[in-house]
């Protein structure tokens, strides 16, 4: 899966650059942006992410086909974090804690509440919006219940405004090889896989796992071909912003 999305990344770049031609540097603003309610342990935060992605244009030299850079990284990118911007959520002026990196702790988020971005670098304007979810929680399994590797069933209760859910998977011993699973989904139940209990050579693994669920609205986490094609959710940059509430993690023992 990792080489085929490697591969439809480089032919969205060969896309991208043979319409550049001329242009040896393709130069665009990258941002990453969320509003953050977590339960456990109660936090509520607002993080972004901003710079300028740089892509070389290699197309404008005949390639050495005993030039590394060529063979290993056919198209180069590079990435300048974006410092001094001016950025808020709402009315809230988000601090710069290093470069490219802007962070706020402590909000007054409210559920069902709609949280605007607003970000102006260098007379740039970039603006998104996203609602906060409504509060939630998982309704089965219970914290400490023994569950089976091949019938786990979580099931949760709806949270208004949340377009997606993202349940996860993870072995609480740092010893455990399992491999995990996660999932997006719209509904409010999934049946966790048994290879999210077994290791790479499918051996099962018991133990403890932990069950984490977040509902979100707005864009999660898109990838880079998601970017490319349809340029996030925000307006004046491609980018995502994002608002989703972390329910409590539970953890359970997994058996046969």
């Amino acid at each position: 899966m990792r080489r085929q999305n490697s591969i439809e990344f480089s032919v969205i770049l060969m896309i991208m650059l043979s319409v550049v031609s001329c242009e040896k540097e393709y130069e665009y603003l990258v941002i990453t942006a969320q509003v953050a309610k977590t339960l456990d342990p109660e936090s509520n935060t607002a993080t972004l992410y901003i710079g300028r992605t740089i892509i070389t244009n290699l197309f404008l030299e005949e390639p050495d086909p005993n030039d590394t850079l060529f063979a290993d990284d056919p198209f180069p990118v590079t990435v300048e974090p974006i410092s001094g911007a001016l950025v808020k959520i709402n009315e809230t002026v988000l601090s710069e804690k290093t470069k490219g990196v802007y962070f706020e702790a402590a909000l007054d988020l409210e559920y069902m509440k709609k949280y605007d971005l607003f970000i102006e670098s260098d007379n740039e304007i970039i603006t998104g919006s996203c609602v906060l979810p409504d509060s939630f929680s998982i309704i089965t399994p219970a914290h400490g219940d023994t569950v089976s590797n091949d019938s786990t069933r979580v099931v949760w209760s709806k949270s208004d405004s949340a377009e997606h859910y993202i349940v996860g998977v993870q072995p609480v011993d740092t010893l455990n090889q399992a491999q995990g699973w996660c999932d997006c989904l719209e509904d409010t139940f999934s049946i966790v896989p048994r290879a999210a209990f077994e290791d790479s050579l499918g051996f099962f693994c018991p133990g403890e796992y932990s069950i984490s669920l977040m509902a979100f609205n707005g864009a999660w986490k898109k990838g880079a071909l998601d970017l490319f094609l349809s340029g996030g959710n925000l307006d004046g940059a491609n980018g995502i912003y994002g608002a989703a509430v972390y329910s409590s993690i539970l953890v359970v023992n997994v058996r046969n």
